[in-house]
């Protein structure tokens, strides 16, 4: 069922009754930086319980100053043995020792045993960092971004610092890479990257970038799709770690149920260890009722809404009434708040502490589907459709699973494609069945697809190539416009067969696509579908003499790392997924695996690799990728059968061909707004090929073209 939407209006309610600062109360909505400098004030000690993302409130922290590691006994030198133990410190330092030479820099620095002093202590951390010390290499890339010990700001220099730190394994400057990628310090903005670098870091138990991309699973941000599971369990590791920012997020997890099973007693059990954690906000549930009510008494439609579900679960000081509950819930749906409407109508239809009252909760539950939110009609027409709490009515039940589907909705898609399916509340179609059944699968429903495969026993050859033709034209469009659902499907229609197919993959999440110059040269129009749907596409860059061509489409996507092909050796085993004869195959992505059967193409060509993993048309355009998941090439011809044959007197063996890799790179670094775009690609290490294949099929599409 779909999260429950007041849940979000009574976390509002009670991060304005927890009395914060103002600065903390103001929610950066973008989770961009809010600061133009890096001040030192705001800083935090690694394994401080600073987040390092918008916080429950808002709160933007900056990166960790260093640690503090001392290799040496410089800290504790005392009168009597100073003189000694420094001068051995000194030796070793000048030896090339790299902890000496860290603790002779933090001796400077501190003023410990010696006048402090910021240029020695410069150089002796610089010395220490370039052999290799990482809490030296974080000293100096916080000198740099900050600007202290003498030295000019200069966050790229700061950055490359982090960066040394963070490729040993540091989990502090893992963090702070990441913060640099996402806010753009010294790099250009890169949210691939900074969700890379978040994550090292998490997982190797930094709190801050623990808590960030519990924020950004919850949130949907820095391109990653909302994942309500994995916001919970980034947020508990950060959580059980004392973090507060946590804890508070991590019980409004539990209480809107989302990536956890709704319980309240647990989210106010997280509640109340977030407010102990942060003390002086800590607020008693008594007098968070109160304040409660004195908002909701003042017309607050958001205030209505918190009271109403407080009051009808009994929690937050509230005693359980639910028809004190109706009571604010009506005062809220007159004003038009679908939320309440549908609760209200829930209550009637369901009898929850109320008479249940069939036409009330009908009369409700249309107000609130009529304001056009698809979860809401896929829900309505359910309801309908089983009779409950509403008179049974199979015609309503059609015509509310239709209003969702066309929005894009998998649950309308899917009731839609059983009523076509029985002939129920519609005519039966299994055409129309095996199209919503179909669009439904593509987004992840396991049973749509079942039933798709069960239809197509009673279907000919030609009914079902008419049903996938419809699914991949269907263009899903929000009511009263063009559909603004996540990922930014446009208004483009494609009421005709495309001339031509191929397919092609993302290389920047904001919608930047590589595919074969010949597959979209001469279109009148191009559409590209992903799973999300159908998206229009204009060219931005193409290279006909390389078969290459760059798209562009709104929204928001997984990407492919566009790796390195000068590395790769005869033999050595790739694969491709595309889409092939879409008219017979289908458009589910086909997945096909080979080797490098030659390091150049036709008649020797350098820019190419011969290969044979198996191709059809449909394939160009479709990404080489090698088992670390890098884009080694892009799959662009096939050695024709009959020119072959009447040249060598033999149909040709599965011979390909693809453009290598370095020919993309030069595309695409020739445009440098694109280029910065880029993720890096992944190291030669080895990956479970099902985590490279998922990575591959995320991240292409099919090329449509009129």
């Amino acid at each position: 069922m779909k999260p429950n939407p007041l849940a979000s209006a009574l976390l509002l309610l009670l991060a304005v009754v927890v009395e914060l600062p103002a600065q903390q109360r103001a929610t950066n909505a973008t989770g961009t930086n809010p600061y133009d400098d890096l001040p030192r004030s705001s800083l935090s000690k690694p394994g401080a319980s600073n987040s390092g993302q918008a916080n429950a409130f808002g709160f933007v922290p900056l990166p960790a100053q260093a640690g503090t590691t001392n290799a040496g006994s410089v800290l504790g030198l005392t009168n009597q043995t100073a003189t000694n133990e420094f001068a051995q410190l000194r030796a070793m330092a000048n030896s090339g020792d790299a902890s000496a030479q860290y603790s002779l820099g933090e001796a400077y620095d501190r003023g410990k045993g010696v006048p402090q002093d910021d240029a020695e202590a410069l150089k002796w951390y610089r010395k220490a960092a370039e052999n290799g010390n990482a809490d030296a290499q974080i000293k100096l890339g916080e000198a740099y971004l900050y600007g202290s010990m003498g030295v000019a700001k200069d966050y790229a220099e700061g950055v490359d610092w982090y960066r040394k730190a963070a490729d040993q394994g540091n989990a502090h400057a893992q963090y702070t890479l990441g913060s640099a990628y996402r806010y753009g310090w010294g790099v250009a903005p890169n949210d691939a990257q900074a969700v890379n670098w978040y994550r090292k870091a998490a997982e190797n138990g930094n709190v801050d970038a623990q808590h960030t991309l519990g924020d950004a699973y919850r949130y949907g941000r820095m391109g990653l799709v909302t994942n309500f599971a994995e916001a919970a369990k980034w947020y508990r590791k950060a959580a059980d770690q004392g973090n507060a920012d946590a804890q508070y997020s991590l019980g409004s997890c539990y209480f809107a149920g989302q990536g956890v099973p709704q319980d309240h007693a647990e989210a106010e059990k997280w509640y109340l260890k977030a407010a102990e954690t942060r003390g002086k906000q800590a607020q008693s549930i008594s007098n968070f009722a109160t304040s409660q009510l004195e908002a909701a008494e003042k017309g607050g439609v958001q205030a209505e809404l918190s009271l109403a579900y407080s009051l009808k679960m009994g929690i937050f000081g509230q005693k359980k009434d639910p028809k004190e509950a109706a009571k604010w819930y009506r005062e809220a749906a007159e004003k038009g708040n679908a939320s309440a409407q549908w609760s209200l109508g829930e209550m009637y239809a369901d009898g929850d502490g109320i008479d249940p009252d069939p036409v009330e909760a009908a009369r409700f539950l249309a107000k609130t589907a009529e304001q056009g939110d698809a979860d809401y009609q896929s829900m309505l027409a359910y309801r309908y459709f089983k009779g409950k709490g509403v008179v049974q009515d199979y015609g309503e039940a059609a015509k509310w699973f239709r209003k969702a589907a066309d929005q894009g909705n998998p649950l309308g898609q899917s009731g839609l494609g059983v009523m076509c399916a029985h002939g129920v509340g519609v005519l039966k179609n299994d055409i129309e069945a095996y199209k919503w059944f179909s669009l439904a699968a593509a987004q992840g429903d396991d049973e749509s697809a079942k039933n798709r495969d069960r239809l197509t026993q009673s279907m000919s050859r030609s009914e079902i190539a008419e049903g996938q033709r419809l699914a991949r034209e269907f263009v899903a469009r929000k009511e009263g416009g063009p559909s603004d659902r996540v990922g930014g499907q446009d208004s483009a229609t494609a009421t005709a067969a495309p001339r031509f197919t191929g397919t092609g993959f993302f290389v920047t999440d904001d919608g930047y696509l590589l595919t074969c110059y010949h597959v979209v040269q001469d279109a009148g129009r191009i559409a590209v579908r992903t799973k999300a749907g159908t998206f229009s596409a204009k060219i931005v860059k193409s290279d006909k003499a390389n078969d290459i061509a760059l798209l562009k489409v709104a929204g928001k996507f997984p990407t492919l790392p566009v790796g390195l092909s000068r590395g790769m050796k005869l033999g050595e085993s790739v694969f491709t997924i595309g889409f092939p004869n879409i008219e017979l195959q289908g458009f589910a992505p086909k997945l096909t695996k080979g080797e490098i059967s030659s390091l150049t193409g036709v008649q020797d060509d350098p820019r190419e690799f011969q290969i044979s993993v198996a191709v059809q048309p449909g394939n160009s355009g479709g990404p080489l990728v090698n088992l670390y998941g890098n884009v080694v090439g892009i799959v662009a011809a096939r050695l024709a059968d009959m020119a072959t044959l009447e040249t060598t007197g033999s149909l040709p063996q599965n011979v390909n061909y693809a453009v290598k890799s370095s020919v993309l790179n030069v595309l695409l670094e020739s445009m440098p707004e694109i280029s910065a775009k880029l993720i890096e690609p992944h190291p030669a290490k080895d990956r479970p090929f099902e985590d490279v294949e998922a990575e591959a099929e995320g991240a292409v599409a099919v090329v449509l073209v009129y």
